[in-house]
C-alpha cells in the first residue's frame, strides 16, 4: 500500500499537469518552457497555438515550422492584382521572333562546335478528324546555318529576316569572325542588341519588304 507521503507526491504530480495543461492549452505565442530547451535553435520565435503532447508533440513541431516557413517565405513576394494581356505591339512580337531565330542559331553553332546534331522544330496546329478538336504538335523543321567561309578562310554572319538578310548596319549585310566559338559571341551579342531594341529601326525597314512581297516573313 502507498503510504502517506506517496500519495501526496502522486496529487502533486497529477495537479501539476493539469496546471500545465491549463496553462499553455491554445493560448497563442506562448513557449512551453518545460519543453523549451529541447526544441532546435532555429525554431524559436514561432506561434504556438497549444502545448503538445509526449506522443505527438513532434508532428506538431514539424506542422507549426511548416505553416511558419511557407508564411515567411510568401512575406518576401511582392503580390499585385494585374491581368495577363496578348503582346498587341506589332514591333515587340517581330523583336521576340528574330530574337528565337537568333537563339535557334546559337544552338545550331554549340551543336556543330561539339560535333553533335541539332534538331529544330516548330510548332504545328492539328485538327482531330474524329473529335474536330485541335491540338498543337512540335514537328522538325529545315534550319539553315547563317554563317559560312569566305575565300580568305574568315567565317561570314548573316542576320536573316524570312528570307531576306537584314543590314544590322546600313551597306554592311555581314559580320566576320575568326572560328565557330567567336560565331556564338556575334549572335549572343546580337540577341541582346535585338531584346534591347537596337535593331528595331532595321526591322522596321525590312518587314515593310517582306510584307510588300519581297520574301517571306518570319515563321
Amino acid at each position: 500500500m502507498l503510504n502517506e507521503k506517496s500519495l501526496s507526491t502522486k496529487d502533486e504530480l497529477q495537479q501539476k499537469k493539469r496546471l500545465q495543461k491549463d496553462t499553455f492549452h491554445k493560448i497563442p505565442s506562448l513557449l512551453c518552457l518545460n519543453r523549451a530547451r529541447e526544441f532546435p535553435s532555429k525554431l524559436t520565435g514561432f506561434t504556438w497555438i497549444g502545448c503538445p503532447t509526449r506522443k505527438s508533440e513532434n508532428k506538431f513541431v514539424l506542422l507549426i515550422y511548416k505553416m511558419e516557413s511557407k508564411m515567411s517565405a510568401l512575406s518576401k513576394l511582392k503580390f499585385i492584382s494585374m491581368e495577363r494581356r496578348e503582346n498587341s505591339n506589332p514591333l515587340l512580337v517581330k523583336r521576340q521572333k528574330l530574337a528565337n531565330k537568333i537563339s535557334e542559331q546559337i544552338q545550331l553553332a554549340k551543336a556543330t562546335q561539339s560535333g553533335k546534331k541539332f534538331k529544330a522544330v516548330k510548332v504545328r496546329k492539328i485538327t482531330d478528324l474524329e473529335s474536330g478538336e485541335q491540338r498543337e504538335i512540335e514537328v522538325p523543321k529545315r534550319l539553315k546555318p547563317w554563317w559560312w567561309s569566305n575565300e580568305q578562310g574568315k567565317i561570314c554572319i548573316n542576320v536573316r529576316y524570312g528570307a531576306r538578310v537584314l543590314e544590322v548596319i546600313e551597306g554592311k549585310n555581314s559580320i566576320e569572325v575568326e572560328n565557330l566559338a567567336a560565331v556564338i559571341t556575334a549572335l549572343e551579342v546580337l540577341r541582346a542588341a535585338v531584346e534591347q531594341g537596337e535593331l528595331d529601326e532595321r526591322i522596321n525597314v525590312i518587314s515593310k519588304l517582306v510584307n510588300a512581297g519581297f520574301g517571306r516573313d518570319l515563321s
